[in-house]
């Protein structure tokens, strides 16, 4: 989210605090292809008892916590990098209709 020891980290629990934003956790990002662990989030919906779950989420190992989803991004975004990191060559799963049609 941006050069460390900038307060991106607590801007983001700032945001992830509140209820209608929404979050990618550290399990979806280290296997964004089983997006059920998008439902982990949903723990802290539990009125009293998911407040005091969120205050812990650091704390305990197990609980959802948001992340800086860059393995998330690049695997439901073809072509997404991070600035600075050079591309990547096109893979087979990756291939959309616009990369297709300059192959032929």
């Amino acid at each position: 989210m941006g050069a460390p020891r900038s307060g991106t980290t607590l801007l983001l629990d700032l945001l992830s605090a509140h209820t209608e934003f929404a979050w990618i956790s550290r399990q979806l990002d280290q296997d964004p292809l089983r997006l059920q662990h998008a439902r982990r989030n949903r723990v802290f919906d539990i009125p009293v008892l998911g407040t005091a779950l969120f205050q812990r989420r650091y704390q305990v190992n197990r609980l959802p916590h948001p992340v800086e989803p860059w393995n998330f991004w690049s695997t439901h975004l073809p072509g997404f990098r991070r600035v600075g990191e050079p591309p990547r060559p096109p893979q087979v799963g990756d291939m959309t209709s616009d990369a297709l049609m300059a192959l032929r």
